[in-house]
């Protein structure tokens, strides 16, 4: 797995070994069903499943927004604070920081109607690690359903600014010049897709752990 800004990962054993333990036991057509869910949320395994090879652009960004709501759908309330499902994290934390990366995508889009990159790209770039902490300590004390209504206002913005970016700038490189002058923007959101997959898996093992 890759972050919004390159750092590589992957699912640990532990995360394979729940998964394949959610699989095991079921028949053919639930097991397709389930592998198909799960590798989705970035958990790859030796599963036969027919998937969509290629998505486009907006899809991406569509599928990255499903996957972070499907994660906390039903999540019951005493459950959003406890911390250890991404290092101290707790859901409630994680969702705060897809939702900073929202604003972020924002500020990016807006690059492309001759907006400066603004100042989430700039803290972001200067220590994305503080930039992480930071965002996530200020929303502390929201409630869940603030930080949740924080994320679905941002992923409204940004879906109706990358629907203004003709087509044919979403493969140009050089236009993400502040990032990577080799790269565009699609490569930008699957960076982002595989980003917000990894937090969706580390959520779900979570709720397995904790059977909720």
């Amino acid at each position: 797995m890759i972050s919004a800004f390159g750092k590589q990962w992957g699912p640990t054993r532990e995360q394979v070994s729940v998964v394949e333990g959610r699989l095991a036991g079921t028949n053919e057509r639930k097991r397709k069903k389930l592998a198909s869910s799960i590798t989705s949320m970035g958990i790859q395994l030796h599963v036969t499943v027919k998937e969509e090879v290629f998505m486009s652009t907006t899809d991406i960004l569509e599928k990255s927004h499903t996957l972070a709501l499907q994660s906390i759908e039903g999540l019951p309330e005493a459950e959003w604070d406890v911390p250890g499902v991404c290092g101290d994290w707790s859901v409630k934390d994680i969702l705060a920081h897809l939702a900073t990366y929202e604003k972020l995508l924002v500020e990016v889009f807006k690059t492309f109607s001759g907006a400066p990159p603004g100042a989430y790209i700039a803290r972001c770039r200067a220590d994305q690690q503080a930039f992480n902490a930071a965002e996530v300590e200020a929303r502390k004390y929201l409630t869940a359903q603030q930080v949740e209504n924080e994320y679905n206002e941002g992923q409204i913005q940004s879906t109706a600014l990358l629907a203004k970016i003709p087509a044919e700038m979403l493969q140009k490189t050089g236009t993400l010049s502040w990032y990577d002058p080799n790269s565009c923007l699609a490569d930008f959101l699957q960076m982002i897709y595989q980003h917000t997959s990894e937090h969706c898996s580390q959520i779900a093992l979570f709720r397995e752990r904790r059977h909720v």
